[in-house]
């Protein structure tokens, strides 16, 4: 019988009752459903994105908004990289912005030098490689190579390759700083053996839109402009420089130390304490400079000759490194060469913007006023010919879009699939710890129930306030004694001690015996009149009637076993019996929010889908046992 007869509705105060109820559980459910698509979009976002409080993705249909992701993942989630590369002095990725103009011959132009002359590897780095807190797309496909290598059999590549790897996740730039190109950084070092090869073979594989160049003119500034006058104010720079500059931009490192002597002292201190020597050559007039620096450091030609491996007879005879491209003592002592004794006017700098200059010179035989008129800038020479980086990338983001798009949806869940399903066993030790608990639960709870309600035992109550009294006491009570007896029975890190202490549930069996209790006496009666005994009675009748509370209780012993951290983490220390849930909290500590974002919704899956395939036995477990 309803609360509110028909008559009774036609009243407008029961009208404005009903409206009045209808609008709160509206509210109550929007207040549910906004946060959990809050969560939905953020998993799909980053860390440049994701303070944006929105219900779908700006970068879905806004292009300046996927412009600044795009630029996080290529420079690596490195600013001071695309701040030297743009020349722009943002703060955050958030304040990057599309360029104002696109200037497509210059774009035209970049594109055919790349064509014609492919840049050295220490001229332009790998993006898309590291992101902090997430999983790029070269950092995938890089350990994806790797694993190639051996079938993915993890034991052989360490065996073959000398590695000592625990598991292919430990293939990252956080174990692996140098996989993360800094050639501005003046000690870096590129990656060595063994992993230093495939990465080169790697590298080869990429698409040239997903390098950027080393650009030496942001580098200085970054390095050593800035840290000294600032980034706010050119005046202080005119005032010691002695100049009329309208912006750092204008400011263009030259290859050989420049006449204006304050502009000649930054020149020489960023090259002889700061740059990379990969950058630097030093021409055949510091020959004599460099046999005096060799004979002070090593003394005798002997010892020169046992560290270098070579049979100099005479200092005269070691050669003078033009530049050093290898690791070791050769680029060490290269180093010290250009920081001390090297004599300035003898050193020549190289990089990618000096090599299209270059170019730029042949292709408009040295014609500044085509130059001009064909980049739309307005250059004081081909020494300040800018690279068009920013306006490349703004295209080649438009050219990819859909493939920019797709990455940045897919990239999160691809992360938590990866780290679930390459991590040990966490993937299988799930399904058998949850098909365990659940066939355990099928089998002793209802044995008990059905023993309580088919027998009057005396104790019966007894028995059953004592089963409800373990609902008083939180799970967390039991961890420690649950431990020690687990250790005592030496059952730790085995599926027994994920199974054994919940096989008997209290409230299952108290569920249980109320839904045996509502069955007909009578087919109990008829059973026995035709001979059953108690096994067919319990199998035949009690439990083929009970299958909507049986569905009940398998998905709480699902759910339990599936949501399990806390207990599974104590009882099985042993990684390889890790389930999913502990995996996922690992990969909590690792990765920021939107990737955290990505493992609540996978981990919330299974349990959604066992829900909505089950819902109608689900629900006739609940409803019955009530209309009885």
């Amino acid at each position: 019988m309803p609360i509110i007869s028909p008559i009774g509705r036609k009243s407008p105060k029961t009208r404005l009752l009903i409206a009045l109820i209808y609008a709160t559980l509206i509210i109550g459910g929007a207040t549910m459903v906004y946060p959990f698509l809050l969560m939905i979009s953020g998993s799909f976002k980053s860390d440049v994105d994701r303070q944006q409080w929105d219900v779908f993705p700006r970068y879905l249909c806004d292009d300046p908004a996927l412009f600044r992701k795009f630029a996080q993942a290529k420079y690596n989630d490195s600013l001071p990289a695309a701040n030297s590369t743009y020349k722009m002095r943002c703060f955050s990725f958030e304040q990057i912005s599309p360029p104002a103009a696109i200037h497509e011959q210059a774009v035209a132009d970049w594109k055919t030098f790349l064509a014609g002359r492919p840049l050295r590897e220490d001229f332009q780095i790998l993006g898309l490689l590291f992101e902090f807190g997430a999983g790029p797309k070269n950092l995938r496909f890089l350990k994806q190579h790797l694993q190639s290598k051996t079938g993915g059999d993890l034991a052989a590549f360490n065996t073959r390759y000398g590695t000592s790897y625990e598991r292919w996740n430990d293939l990252t730039p956080s174990r692996h700083p140098t996989w993360v190109e800094r050639w501005g950084d003046r000690h870096y070092q590129f990656i060595g053996e063994p992993l230093g090869p495939m990465y080169r073979e790697f590298r080869q594989t990429r698409p040239q839109y997903e390098f950027f160049p080393v650009s030496l003119d942001g580098d200085f500034l970054e390095r050593q402009i800035y840290p000294r006058f600032g980034k706010f104010k050119i005046e202080p720079l005119n005032q010691a420089y002695g100049t009329n500059l309208t912006s750092f931009s204008e400011i263009c490192l030259p290859a050989r130390r420049p006449v204006n002597p304050a502009f000649a002292r930054d020149w020489e201190q960023y090259v002889r304490t700061l740059l990379h020597p990969r950058f630097i050559r030093v021409e055949a007039v510091a020959k004599p400079a460099y046999e005096a620096f060799l004979r002070q450091k090593y003394q005798s030609i002997a010892a020169m000759n046992t560290i270098y491996g070579t049979h100099h007879r005479d200092w005269s005879e070691a050669p003078l490194p033009g530049e050093v491209r290898d690791v070791g003592v050769r680029l060490g002592d290269f180093t010290q060469f250009i920081e001390a004794t090297a004599p300035i006017d003898a050193i020549v700098l190289t990089g990618a913007e000096f090599e299209y200059r270059d170019f730029l010179r042949s292709r408009y035989g040295g014609d500044l006023g085509a130059l001009r008129r064909a980049h739309g800038i307005d250059c004081t020479g081909f020494d300040t010919a800018p690279i068009p980086a920013h306006e490349c990338d703004w295209l080649e983001m438009q050219a990819h879009r859909t493939e920019v798009k797709s990455e940045f949806v897919r990239r999160n869940y691809a992360v938590v699939l990866d780290y679930v399903i390459l991590h040990g066993r966490a993937l299988w030790n799930t399904v058998i710890f949850c098909a365990l608990s659940i066939l355990t639960a099928l089998i002793i709870n209802p044995l008990a129930a059905y023993a309580l309600s088919r027998y009057q035992l005396p104790s019966q109550y007894k028995v059953l306030f004592f089963l409800m009294a373990t609902m008083a006491f939180p799970a967390e009570v039991t961890l420690i004694p649950g431990f020690l007896l687990l250790k005592e029975l030496s059952l730790l890190n085995t599926f027994w001690a994920l199974i054994l202490p919940g096989a008997a549930n209290g409230y299952a069996i108290f569920l249980l015996k109320g839904f045996f209790d509502s069955l007909p006496r009578e087919l109990y009666e008829s059973a026995q009149i035709d001979g059953a005994n108690e096994w067919t009675m319990f199998w035949g009748i009690t439990m083929s009637l009970s299958k909507p509370i049986l569905a009940v209780i398998a998905l709480g012993a699902f759910t339990a076993a599936y949501g399990a951290f806390m207990f599974a983490l104590i009882v099985c220390q042993d990684e390889r019996m890790w389930t999913i849930m502990v995996y996922l909290y690992q990969l909590q500590q690792q990765y920021s929010q939107p990737v955290v974002f990505a493992s609540l919704l996978v981990a919330a899956l299974p349990t959604l889908l066992v829900f909505v395939f089950c819902q109608n036995i689900i629900m006739r477990g609940i409803v019955v046992p009530v209309e009885k």
